[in-house]
């Protein structure tokens, strides 16, 4: 176990101890606990799923892009460079050290709850979900890892009497997921609050579900103190929530250069509506007033030296050849870091490292696993600016839009299916779910709670949309397209597909 003061021995506090597992793993001394949950992330299907979840480009069109999967292997891989950086430039010194292990593990799990088609899917399921607690991605994470993700059967292990798992006890879902430490588990929630669901359409609010809100809590007085009004933010976390802005500011944009789906001069000189949109959403993230101007301004400091790199004196030419050969050696700068593979890597190594080298720690004496990790104001604003005009430019563009239509009917067709919202069929809705969600649908219906039948059947909805919502979370972009083909196509090939 790790001798650095940020860490003490409540944070490898699990919903049960690992002797009573009732597993027949040793526990090995030259494994601590974190190690021993990071393998346990690894050999999950919830993370092997991730390599059929689209991150900005369909998998389905070309395997070149990157996936969920191999983003989080960069954010993972930016997670533990930070943690290196900052352990040897200040926390060693001072008795401190961040423990690899367990930042890799935030990186590696921190996209585990996404919904098939990326933002469009998240947006399908939350909106399904408004009556039933909502849904998103942060919340899906930590309910795959405390829920879902079948390590054990149950807390207290119980099986029924053919050997079937109990799901529920006294109302609530019995599942204990990974059984994780508490510190662990705490590395991945980024949002200390509870989901609350809105009667409009939104975006999905961002925390836990109110189903995860006790362990949240065991977790926060375990590793902050029954007393403590703190916000549950790691120092794990906050390095993982930074190295994915990076991450995602810098990697989805060479894919976007890749793809021939923007080109460098289209970031250079956006156009006034996507500017307006950034610099909108740069502000409120960062608290303060960002104009047109700013975005211009850091677009510049980051773009100039790679696409236009020109001093006012330069411009100030009078000559039509001057001016042809300033064009000309701009269009080539554009076009070079588009198409050449040496070029786009030479502009995203040169920013992760730029990102990376503005990020510092400060120690937080009294609460040492809260300490602070900040980037430079300006550097911030440099990532958060590229995050978001990622984000509009490619994401929320005309030419996504058919996608996300598809994906959002796709969704709502599999959902409703599921939820047998047609009456009228003969298969009811759980008799389409694998054996494992259909059983726990079943036993849904025998657990519900409520002093009245109408408090009783709102509640059986609830926790029967809850375990519909989980298995269609858990589906890759390919599995969720066949299912639904399984449900709506006359091709023979989808009919007699098995789970």
């Amino acid at each position: 176990m790790s001798h650095s003061k940020l860490y003490s021995k409540e944070d490898w506090t699990r919903a049960i101890d690992l002797e009573s597992e009732a597993t027949d793993v040793p526990s090995h001394a030259w494994r601590n606990p974190f190690r021993r949950d990071y393998a346990r992330l690894l050999h999950c299907p919830a993370f092997r799923r991730l390599q059929g979840k689209m991150q900005l480009f369909a998998g389905l069109e070309s395997d070149f892009f990157r996936n969920r999967l191999t983003h989080s292997l960069e954010v993972a891989q930016i997670s533990k460079s930070i943690a290196l950086k900052l352990n040897q430039e200040s926390l060693n010194q001072k008795g401190y050290s961040i423990d690899t292990d367990l930042v890799e593990f935030a990186g590696l799990a921190h996209d585990l709850g996404h919904a098939p088609f990326g933002h469009s899917g998240e947006y399908a399921l939350n909106e399904r979900m408004r009556k039933f607690g909502g849904f998103e991605g942060n919340a899906q994470t930590l309910r795959i890892l405390c829920r879902l993700e079948k390590k054990l059967d149950s807390l207290p292990r119980q099986l029924e009497a053919d050997h079937r798992p109990i799901w529920f006890k006294k109302g609530r879902d019995n599942s204990i997921g990974l059984n994780l430490c508490y510190r662990t588990l705490a590395a991945i929630i980024k949002y200390d609050k509870q989901v609350e669901p809105s009667k409009k359409p939104k975006s999905p609010d961002k925390g836990y579900y109110a189903e995860e809100s006790p362990i949240v809590s065991q977790i926060r007085s375990t590793l902050l103190g029954k007393k403590s009004k703190r916000q549950l933010r790691t120092v794990e976390c906050q390095i993982m929530d930074l190295a994915d802005d990076i991450a995602y500011s810098t990697y989805d944009i060479e894919d976007a250069f890749k793809a021939g789906f923007l080109e460098p001069l289209d970031l250079f000189f956006p156009e006034i509506n996507v500017l307006r949109t950034v610099a909108e959403r740069t502000g409120a993230e960062l608290g303060k007033s960002v104009s047109v101007k700013d975005v211009n301004r850091v677009l510049e400091r980051v773009l100039r030296d790679y696409v236009f790199p020109y001093t006012a004196k330069e411009l100030k030419i009078r000559s039509y050849k001057k001016f042809r050969n300033l064009v000309a050696t701009t269009y080539r700068l554009s076009k070079n870091l588009s198409k050449s593979g040496f070029a786009r890597g030479k502009f995203t190594s040169g920013l992760v490292n730029r990102f990376m080298s503005a990020i510092s720690v400060d120690i937080d004496d009294e609460y040492p696993l809260l300490s602070n990790i900040k980037m430079r104001d300006e550097i911030r604003e440099e990532v958060v600016v590229l995050k978001h005009l990622t984000y509009v430019s490619l994401i929320e563009s005309n030419r996504m839009k058919a996608v996300s239509y598809r994906s959002v009917h796709i969704i709502n067709t599999i959902f409703d299916a599921l939820m047998n919202k047609d009456r009228q069929s003969l298969i009811k809705g759980e008799e389409l779910l694998p054996i494992d969600f259909s059983e726990k649908f079943r036993q849904a219906t025998i657990v519900a709670v409520g002093n009245t039948e109408e408090e009783r059947n709102a509640d059986l909805r609830r926790k029967q949309a809850r375990i519909v919502c989980d298995f269609i979370a858990g589906m890759t972009d390919r599995y969720a397209i066949e299912f639904y083909g399984r449900l709506t196509s006359e091709s023979f090939h989808t009919i007699f597909r098995d789970y």
